[in-house]
């Protein structure tokens, strides 16, 4: 098993598109199998035979880290989640529910490797080369959007299983709003930080990209199939600077269909003030809710007139921040409804009608 090093190096420099899937930590019963003889049938194992299993904190360090890899595959040792504690079964299926809820993402970046070999797992001197920081194999970038950085889930010493409780991490530059405060951070800069963890529960370090946005189901089913593609979810973080951010989305059944069968999302700001979602003309009818991740003291000023010539529906609302930090009901990219982290600013959330039409939405961001 390979550490969150490991994984991520093998990711970029044997120019695979996904960071090392095996998830779970150093579980593995290869060593204390007999010997296989060839042309014999595998002798039976032995009755003494035990796997080393993660400790429930390793497991959701593991968990939390592939999630957001390419694939998720929990490997040696015992990992049923349903023979632990409660809190830790709720910790997992929330980060196991949000990659779900990702798919759509998932499935444009996919599309980008084939096109362009941009994996969507990402160390980050792939785009910030210039910056000798960035050359760190244990932080990377997901959707090249959001800045993760695991943090171990195996200990350095075998005999003394204690896991490292913080880390440095190098924040690329621009602004990048910490995905469990809500806090913003500009780059580049180091800085060292101790997550939030407890029993039962981590929160992996993330920070979304100002300027980024990504596109979600509001229910996570666990086939693509079987999940409800006739409304997305935008979650938009618009930069204060002149920016531009598209991401192309593909149908379900796109691998009959083909590149034809995508929808391109955009999102522009100009710097001063202005702000642009687009949503392209689809083969698919469907509905958008755009969930505008706003800045403390800001509100986007968007009347419902403005709102339904654009193809809208009903009027923005404003979803404050989570009064506490230590409110366990946050998660990163709940949905529809959600309110935002505690030190964040409100989400503006609108939703646009069900159409095949190309609808764009302008509004002003308003301190």
């Amino acid at each position: 098993m390979a550490d969150v090093g490991a994984m991520t190096n093998e990711a970029v420099h044997d120019f695979r598109s996904y960071v090392h899937s095996d998830c779970g930590g150093h579980g593995s019963c290869a060593s204390i199998d007999p010997p296989r003889i060839p042309g014999q049938p595998p002798p039976p194992p032995p009755e003494n035979k035990a796997c080393e299993s993660p400790t429930d904190q390793a497991l959701l360090r593991w968990t939390a880290h592939c999630v957001f890899g390419t694939m998720v595959r929990f490997h040696q040792g015992d990992h049923r989640f349903w023979l632990r504690d409660e809190t830790t079964q709720t910790s997992a299926r929330d980060y196991l529910n949000m990659r779900y809820k990702l798919a759509p993402s998932l499935i444009a970046a996919g599309r980008t490797v084939q096109h362009a070999g941009f994996p969507l797992t990402a160390r980050c001197d792939m785009v910030w080369p210039e910056h000798p920081e960035a050359n760190d194999v244990t932080q990377y970038l997901h959707l090249n959007t959001t800045l993760i950085a695991p943090l171990e889930g195996d200990p350095a010493d075998r005999e003394n299983p204690v896991l490292p409780a913080s880390r440095s991490v190098w924040i690329p530059p621009g602004e990048w709003q910490d995905g469990w405060t809500g806090e913003s951070v500009m780059g580049p800069k180091t800085v060292h930080i101790t997550p939030t963890e407890s029993a039962g529960k981590f929160h992996i370090p993330m920070w979304h990209k100002k300027g980024g946005l990504v596109v979600a189901v509001q229910e996570g089913e666990m086939r693509i199939n079987d999940q409800d593609w006739s409304e997305l979810v935008i979650e938009a973080f618009p930069s204060a600077e002149a920016s531009k951010e598209h991401r192309e989305i593909y149908e379900q059944d796109s691998s009959t269909r083909g590149d034809e069968a995508s929808t391109t999302v955009e999102l522009r700001t100009d710097g001063a003030g202005k702000l642009w979602v687009g949503v392209s003309a689809s083969v698919e009818a469907r509905s958008w809710v755009v969930r505008v991740h706003l800045r403390p003291g800001e509100r986007l000023a968007l009347s419902d007139e403005e709102l339904l010539a654009s193809g809208g529906v009903g009027s923005v609302r404003h979803l404050e921040p989570h009064r506490s930090c230590d409110d366990d009901s946050f998660f990163p990219f709940k949905g529809v409804g959600a309110a935002p982290a505690c030190g964040a600013g409100p989400i503006a959330e609108f939703r646009l009608a069900s159409s095949t039409e190309a609808r764009h939405v302008e509004a002003t961001i308003a301190a």
